[in-house]
């Protein structure tokens, strides 16, 4: 079936432009009330709605089949610590991963963008077009190729086409860069104090060359580029949307915002303002998550339909839009088929998490030897920003190393790095290597402390997420980045700690203090 835009009414095109979170692993009456009532043109899932791939298309295909005009349904399965599904589908490392492991990710993207297609997904929010250049920042970090933006192009590039060449909408993000920030946009209003010649020199190149590789959506993300435009963030500013993303680039597809319930703009505007503010920076599609209650998707709905019932929104700009957003399904969107989810993850991944553990500074401290005593301190993995998947791991680097050698083995599991008085730091003379694992010390200065009550001609410092860990450890003698914490990155860390591996990762950023 082929939409056309003639056969839709007004309260059916307003819908088209809206995304929304919801609750439930199955269908309800609230995903009801969104596509029928609402006619939503998306919904995007997060951890809560996931139990299992079969359980994801079941629920993919009672939406689809329920819906007069199918909306798209959305995921952020970027990999590393971005990714909702988690089991019986291909797991991807984070993009610094990718970077450090010299692997293009066009293969495992394409493989991916099967099988959420297999499970009726038509899009991802993925890759990460941002350059990491600010070491500080607390939500990109390791989901950044890298602070180079010629090596963010051509990973983004082979990331997007991987998806696409599965006929799967691959949406780009943060535009016009989320990498040199400090803030958490889920939280507060991020501010990059660069001008547009300068952006144009370094964040806008991946999204220029993503742009005329002919990528089919971008996300707009919630920063404040205040020599741009001083009034409004880059998702609500036509100035960057309409004028830089749409004119000066020449961008025509769809154009998506970040979560509009994010601190950064749920906390500062009104419902009116921007949706007012949003269909002015050109956007297609306003993506609304966080708490995700069906009252409030009601009072979005109602305040949209009103304004273009009022004229303060153009009946022309709405269909500009849904015309843009039908075209994208008519594509995208394929006749509903629903069977059970069979496809068998390959292990095509295995290597490129084993190519990317990193050891920037070679000592003799390994590989670790069959006779020497170890003590292991690691962090149970938690998240950091509102972005990542919220349940906590509990990954034994103990167990993974065991599997290589019988060594003498002592793990510490902290819950956090705040009990370092609880650790049993009197007997450390007992032991020939100690294992430091950190996570991110930039938001915890306790690893510091910890850090400096170890023996450091015997310690091991592994960075489990932000490589830019050592630059607050002093004297550090032997680091090892594996740019994300994941059962699989401790197997392929634990074959290098032992020597079945050679480190062969190579650093993604500059390291300079």
């Amino acid at each position: 079936m082929k939409y056309d835009i003639s056969k839709l009414t007004l309260e059916e095109k307003v819908g088209q432009m809206l995304m929304f979170a919801f609750h439930g692993t199955e269908y309800n009456k609230d995903i009801e009330k969104r596509i029928k009532e609402l006619h939503c043109g998306g919904l995007i899932y997060f951890g809560r709605n996931i139990i299992n791939a079969n359980q994801v298309t079941k629920l993919n295909y009672d939406i689809l089949s329920n819906s007069s005009i199918k909306p798209f349904l959305g995921i952020d399965q970027e990999g590393g610590y971005v990714e909702r599904i988690k089991d019986d589908i291909i797991r991807l490392p984070s993009a610094m991963a990718f970077t450090s492991s010299n692997t293009l990710p066009y293969n495992l993207c394409k493989e991916l963008g099967n099988e959420l297609k297999h499970m009726n997904f038509s899009i991802n929010f993925a890759p990460v077009c941002d350059i990491n250049s600010n070491m500080y920042n607390p939500v990109i970090n390791v989901r950044s190729y890298s602070d180079n933006p010629n090596i963010v192009s051509l990973y983004s590039k082979s990331s997007f086409n991987g998806f696409k060449d599965s006929n799967l909408i691959s949406c780009i993000k943060h535009f016009p860069g989320h990498g040199d920030t400090s803030v958490d946009s889920h939280l507060s209003l991020p501010q990059v104090d660069k001008s547009y010649q300068e952006i144009l020199s370094c964040e806008l190149i991946p999204f220029i060359d993503c742009i005329n590789s002919d990528v089919d959506a971008i996300m707009l993300g919630h920063i404040k580029f205040s020599k741009i435009d001083n009034n409004y963030p880059s998702s609500l500013s036509k100035v960057i949307g309409r004028d830089i993303l749409r004119q000066k680039l020449g961008f025509k597809g769809l154009v998506i915002t970040d979560s509009l319930t994010m601190g950064a703009i749920y906390n500062n505007y009104s419902i009116r303002d921007i949706i007012i503010n949003a269909l002015d920076a050109s956007c297609d599609i306003l993506m609304f998550c966080g708490d995700a209650n069906i009252s409030d998707h009601i009072n979005i709905y109602n305040t949209f339909l009103d304004l273009v019932k009022n004229n303060i929104i153009s009946i022309d700009r709405i269909n500009e839009s849904c015309k843009r957003i039908l075209d994208y399904k008519n594509r995208y969107i394929n006749e509903t088929i629903y069977s059970n989810y069979s496809l068998k993850p390959s292990s095509n991944n295995l290597f490129v998490f084993d190519k990317s553990i990193c050891n920037l500074l070679k000592s003799e401290l390994l590989p670790l030897r069959k006779n020497d005593k170890v003590l292991i301190i690691i962090p149970k993995i938690t998240y950091l920003s509102l972005v990542e998947n919220n349940k906590e791991e509990v990954i034994s680097l103990k167990k993974c190393l065991l599997k290589y050698n019988k060594f003498d083995i002592k793990e510490i599991i902290l819950d956090n790095y705040s009990k370092i008085d609880e650790i049993p730091l009197n007997d450390l003379s007992n032991y020939d290597k100690i294992i430091l694992g950190t996570y991110n010390v930039s938001s915890d200065l306790n690893q510091v402390k910890l850090y400096n009550l170890l023996k450091k001609d015997i310690t091991i410092v592994i960075s489990l997420r932000s490589p830019y860990d050592i630059l607050y450890l002093d004297n550090v003698k032997s680091y090892i980045s594996i740019f994300g914490a994941s059962l699989l990155s401790f197997e392929s860390l634990s074959k290098c700690l032992t020597g079945v591996n050679k480190f062969s990762g190579v650093m993604p950023v500059k390291i300079t203090k």
